[in-house]
């Protein structure tokens, strides 16, 4: 028997009723979201965690260029819009100082995964680096990758495709940065 257009209505009605009382996680949600900004705010009113911002999105800024420039003879040949690099090293930068803020806030509750969210951000700069070149690190990609046992076919092949998608590549290693800045978010906001 198919279940009516009344009993569709009534199970929404009482759906409601549960919503309207938190019993979905809608307060809850807001509640963590709202706590998330507020470390957020907490992390970076403080001058230094705001100078940690500042060297490390410098830093991560040479280490994109250096990655970028390896087997140009440290000429920088950059195929993609010159924000994006700025939003991968900001991102990397806002990622890492979460993280160093909440290494320092656990350092008492022994509390994992901040180290791994900092490492991540170094490695997310680095990797963009070598995205980023017209196919110029293809010798210095082509040593690592036959270092790891592939072929030449594959590894040209792979080469090929860095090249032609850096810029999407770019934006989802952006966007890895900013999941675990999110998640380094909440880890802070429960400690």
């Amino acid at each position: 028997m198919m279940p009516t257009g009344k009993l569709y209505l009534d199970v929404n009605v009482e759906n409601r009723g549960k919503r309207a009382e938190g019993g979905d996680g809608v307060a809850k949600r807001r509640q963590r979201r709202h706590a998330r900004v507020n470390a957020f705010v907490r992390i970076f009113t403080s001058p230094a965690y705001i100078a940690i911002a500042v060297v490390s999105f410098i830093a991560y800024y040479f280490l994109f260029k250096f990655f970028a420039s390896l087997e140009s003879n440290l000429f920088v040949f950059i195929t993609v819009p010159s924000f994006l690099i700025y939003l991968l090293a900001a991102s990397a930068a806002i990622l890492l100082t979460i993280s160093v803020f909440a290494s320092v806030a656990a350092y008492h509750k022994l509390k994992a995964g901040a180290a791994t969210c900092a490492v991540t951000s170094g490695i997310t700069s680095a990797f963009g680096g070598l995205v980023a070149g017209c196919g110029c690190n293809a010798s210095f990609i082509f040593a690592l990758l036959s270092t790891l046992g592939v072929g030449f076919l594959p590894a040209s092949a792979f080469v090929a495709f860095l090249t032609r998608y850096n810029v999407e590549i770019l934006l989802v290693l952006t966007l890895i940065n900013l999941l675990l800045a999110y998640y380094q978010l909440g880890v802070v906001a429960k400690g």
